[in-house]
C-alpha cells in the first residue's frame, strides 16, 4: 500500500473515531439531562417503529435518546419506473424523499397500503439500488407537484355526489401538462351533454379549447398547453346524485418545453401505427373542438385512417357542423367501415374533431386505426 492510500485511510479512521466520539458525549448529556425513565418509557418506544425488532433489541435507554434521522447519502435521479409487485408505473426516489411526499412503492395492486407498512416485502429498487419505485395518489384537495403523481377517485368504486378537485403546481420549465386516462368512468352523457357528471380542466392557454368530458373514457389522453397562462391550474370532477359506480385514475406528467408535441394539439400519437377514438364513444359528446395530431417520422408523409365505426353530423349534404376534418377536407355521415387519407403538405398531419350543441341526432362518434404511409 503506498504512502498516499495509509494517509488516507487514516484520515478516514480519524473522522470515523470524531464522529463515534461526539456522538457518545452528545448522547451521555442528554441522558444526564433527561428526566429519570420510567416503565411507561419502555412501553412506548417498542411501539415507535411498527414492529421494527432489530430496533427493539437495543438497550432501552439508547431507544429513548438514539433517533437520528435518515440521511439520503445517493443521489437519486426522478425518473419514470414499474413497481414489479403491483405493477404500476412510479418514479425513482429516495425511501425517505417518498415517505415524505405520502408516496406509495412496493404495494399490490389489490392491498395497497401507504408507506411502509408492508415491511414483510422488499422494496422495489431503482437508481441502481439507492431508490425505490414512488408512486403517488392525489385525491381530492391535493396540490400535485410532483410529475407522475396519479388523480385517483377517493374510493374505487365512487358513488359520492359532490366537486372533488385537485390543484395543480407545475415544475419549472413546464410548458404541457399530459394527462393518462388509465381509468376514467363516469356516467355518460344524455343527448351528447354530459348534464349529471363532468371532468373539467381549468388553467388552459387562453387560445385553447378544452373539451368538458363525461362517460368512459379509459385509454385515452389529452395535452393540456399552459406555456402562456399563468394559471391556477385545477382538475375537477363533479358528480350528480344520480346512482352510478365511478371511477378514475388519471397519471398527471409536467412536459417540460423543447421536444414537445406542438400547441393546439389536444391528443399526440407520435407511433407510426395506433387508433383513435372520440371522447365517451359510442355517444358523440356536443362542443367538440380540438385536434388530433400525429408525430412526424422521417419518411413518412401521409397517413391512412380505417374507422370501424364513423358516425358523425349530417348523413346526406354537407358537412357544416359536426365533422372530422383533414386539412380542408371535412367528413361526415353514418358509416359502419369508413377510410381517409390525410397529409402534411400544409404543416403536421392532424385531424380536426368539431361538433355543435344543436343536437340534431345522437350520434356515436368514431373509432379506427391509423398508419402512417411513406412518402
Amino acid at each position: 500500500m503506498d504512502v498516499y492510500a495509509k494517509t488516507k485511510m487514516l484520515r478516514i479512521a480519524l473522522f470515523l473515531g470524531l464522529g463515534l466520539g461526539m456522538l457518545v458525549t452528545t448522547t451521555a448529556n442528554s441522558i444526564r439531562d433527561s428526566d429519570p425513565i420510567t416503565l411507561d418509557d419502555t412501553q412506548a418506544v417498542g411501539t415507535d417503529l411498527e414492529g421494527r425488532d432489530h430496533f427493539d433489541s437495543f438497550p432501552i435507554i439508547f431507544q429513548k435518546f438514539i433517533k437520528l434521522p435518515m440521511i439520503n447519502i445517493f443521489k437519486v435521479d426522478p425518473v419514470p419506473c414499474m413497481c414489479p409487485i403491483s405493477g404500476a408505473n412510479g418514479i425513482c426516489h429516495t425511501e425517505q424523499d417518498c415517505m415524505d411526499m405520502g408516496g406509495f412503492y412496493n404495494t399490490p395492486a389489490d392491498e395497497e397500503s401507504k408507506h411502509i407498512s408492508l415491511v414483510s416485502h422488499k422494496p422495489s429498487t431503482c437508481g441502481g439500488g439507492h431508490g425505490v419505485c414512488c408512486r403517488t395518489n392525489a385525491v381530492c384537495g391535493d396540490t400535485i407537484t410532483a410529475s407522475g403523481t396519479y388523480f385517483t377517485s377517493p374510493t374505487s368504486p365512487y358513488g359520492t355526489a359532490g366537486v372533488c378537485s385537485v390543484d395543480l403546481a407545475p415544475t419549472e420549465g413546464c410548458c404541457k401538462v399530459m394527462l393518462e386516462f388509465e381509468t376514467f368512468d363516469l356516467l355518460g352523457p344524455i343527448e351528447g351533454e354530459c348534464t349529471n357528471d363532468t371532468f373539467v380542466v381549468v388553467g388552459a392557454n387562453s387560445d385553447t379549447e378544452i373539451p368538458v368530458l363525461c362517460g368512459e373514457n379509459g385509454g385515452q389522453h389529452m395535452y393540456i398547453d399552459i406555456d402562456n397562462s399563468e394559471g391556477p391550474f385545477h382538475l375537477i370532477v363533479t358528480t350528480s346524485d344520480t346512482a352510478y359506480l365511478r371511477d378514475w385514475k388519471i397519471k398527471v406528467t409536467y412536459v417540460p418545453c423543447g421536444g414537445c408535441p406542438p400547441n393546439r394539439c389536444l391528443q399526440y400519437h407520435p407511433e407510426t401505427t395506433g387508433s383513435i377514438k372520440s371522447f365517451a364513444y359510442p355517444t358523440m359528446l356536443n362542443n367538440q373542438k380540438y385536434a388530433i395530431c400525429f408525430g412526424y417520422v422521417p419518411g413518412y408523409c401521409d397517413i391512412g385512417v380505417d374507422f370501424t365505426r364513423f358516425d358523425l353530423g349530417a348523413i346526406e349534404g354537407p358537412c357544416t357542423s359536426d365533422f372530422v376534418a383533414a386539412g380542408t377536407e371535412k367528413f361526415c355521415g353514418d358509416f359502419m367501415n369508413f377510410t381517409m387519407q390525410a397529409n402534411a403538405t400544409a404543416g403536421p398531419i392532424s385531424l380536426m374533431v368539431m361538433s355543435d350543441d344543436d343536437g340534431e341526432r345522437v350520434e356515436e362518434g368514431f373509432s379506427g386505426t391509423y398508419t402512417m404511409m411513406g412518402c
